[in-house]
């Protein structure tokens, strides 16, 4: 079941503005990791940390 917060950025999201959701990404997503070199797959290449992540 999806968080509150997670609820409220999906309601908000249509009408905010670039800036906003980039805001409002932040609440939820700490960093996205990237992993370099050729012939890595696209499952092991990227990585999203949660907000909340220890």
């Amino acid at each position: 079941m999806p968080s509150a917060g997670f609820l409220g950025i999906r309601a908000e999201w249509e009408l905010a503005s670039p800036d906003q959701r980039n805001r409002l990404l932040r609440t939820v997503v700490k960093q996205v990791l990237v992993r370099r070199g050729r012939g890595t797959p696209s499952a092991d290449k990227y990585e999203i940390v949660p907000a909340r992540a220890a």
